[in-house]
Order: C-alpha cells, then structure tokens, then sequence
C-alpha cells in the first residue's frame, strides 16, 4: 500500500494532481490511496504522525492558515521521517534556494505556471525507486491480480494448502507454494522455520528464547526456529544497527 497525500487549498489543482496519480497507478498496479487535506491544519498533523503507510507527499506553500514548509518541517524534523518523498506543487518556486539552505530532502518543486503532468510522473518514478517500490511481488488468487510491495511484506507463511502474506496492515491468501515464492523474492527474504519467509529488513527485534520476532510495525509473530540461527545471525554481521537481537 502506498499513500499519496495532497496539501492545497485549490481544488482544481487538487484535481489535476489526482488526475495524473490515477493514471500513473493503474499502470503500476500497486494498492494506493489519495488523501487530500485543504490546510496545515491538527486533522493532517495527526494523519501524519499515525501514518502507517509509505506515502508521498505533494504540497502547496501558500495555506489559508500555514504554509507547505512548516509541514515539510513537522514531516522529517518533528515526525523524523527522512524516507518519504516530499513534492512541492506551488506558484512560489523561488523559495527552492531557502529549501536548499534549510537541508530538508525536498524532492522537487513543480511550478502550477507549467503541465504538471511530465514533471509529476518523473518524481512518481523517482519517489518509487527511493521507496523501493517498484518492485513487487505479482501474483493471481481467485482470477484476481494482486501486487504487493515487496518493503511491504513482513512474512509469508504456508497454511494448508494455500499460503498467507502478512504486509504490514492486511493479511492476503495466495496459492503459490513458499517454493516459488521464494524464487520471486529478493535476498532479504529468508527461511526461518518449516514454511515460512520473513523479510529480514522489516524486522525490530529477535526474540531467540520464545522465538518471536517484532515487526518494525509494533506486530509480532512466533516465525523463528533455531535450526536456521546460524544463517539468520550470520545475515546480521553488517546489519547489526538494523535489530535487536536477544
């Protein structure tokens, strides 16, 4: 699931950004949703501190009662979210140099004086590959197409004869079997019991006593089995600022 939250008081503007998103996600297949706020207002600063989403963020400057930089500001020095994309859509794209100066990662600023549309699709592509998620496990379940973001996989686990994919917020059935599963998955995703892959780069904390892991979503899940400690601690010799291991 990726989340695209838009910043502006202008609804026609709104609505082109919207337009353009719409299009460029029915070509990527990748569950989205667009939220839209009107104003730097409390409604959006707890929308932002709760997300639970990667999200990419299009912002006006001019706000009836703030401005598109204070919320830039909130996003990555309040919230400490360097990872999102941050777009702004605005007619005062003379402010970029004080964005420079003031070192907020802010992706690009499009001015509303031109087409948004080519200059919003090459951030799109952009903001997917810093996301990572251009990549994506693809597969079919009830004559259905599903897509599912590979950061947003925590660990697929064979039940029966079919298998389930926790992400980060839903539980998804596929038929697949953990095989070829994982031959589709990158090299973070590990065995680590009898039927089940975790992706190694969403984890918290390992708990080898109980052997339950924690999520970096605050979910937890009894997956470990010992006899793969050996290949799961010796994945962490150059990540060890990554998890906690007990």
């Amino acid at each position: 699931m990726i989340k695209f939250i838009l910043v502006d008081d202008n609804e026609r503007h709104s609505k082109l950004v919207k337009k353009v998103i719409i299009s460029y996600m029915m070509k990527n297949k990748l569950d989205f949703t667009i939220d839209i706020f009107n104003d730097d207002n409390k409604p959006l600063r707890d929308y932002i501190k709760n997300r639970k989403y990667d999200s990419i963020y299009i912002l006006d400057i001019e706000l009836p009662s703030g401005d598109g930089i204070e919320v830039a500001r909130y996003i990555r020095n309040v919230i400490n979210d360097w990872r999102s994309p941050i777009i702004f859509y605005t007619s005062h794209d003379n402010l970029l140099y004080d964005m420079y100066i003031e070192k907020m990662q802010i992706l690009d600023f499009i001015s509303k004086a031109v087409d948004i549309e080519p200059p919003l699709i090459e951030d799109l592509d952009l903001s997917f590959n810093m996301l990572n998620l251009s990549d994506a496990l693809r597969f079919v379940y009830c004559s259905t197409e599903h897509t599912i973001a590979f950061n947003d996989i925590n660990y697929i686990q064979r039940n029966d004869r079919n298998t389930l994919i926790f992400s980060k917020k839903n539980k998804h059935e596929c038929n697949m079997s953990i095989k070829a599963l994982k031959a589709q998955l990158p090299k973070d995703f590990m065995i680590t019991n009898k039927g089940i892959i975790v992706n190694m780069r969403n984890i918290e904390s390992l708990d080898w006593k109980t052997c339950k892991v924690k999520f970096k979503n605050g979910t937890c899940a009894y997956v470990l089995s010992k006899k793969h400690k050996k290949e799961i601690d010796k994945y962490y010799e150059n990540w060890r600022n990554d998890v906690v291991i007990f």
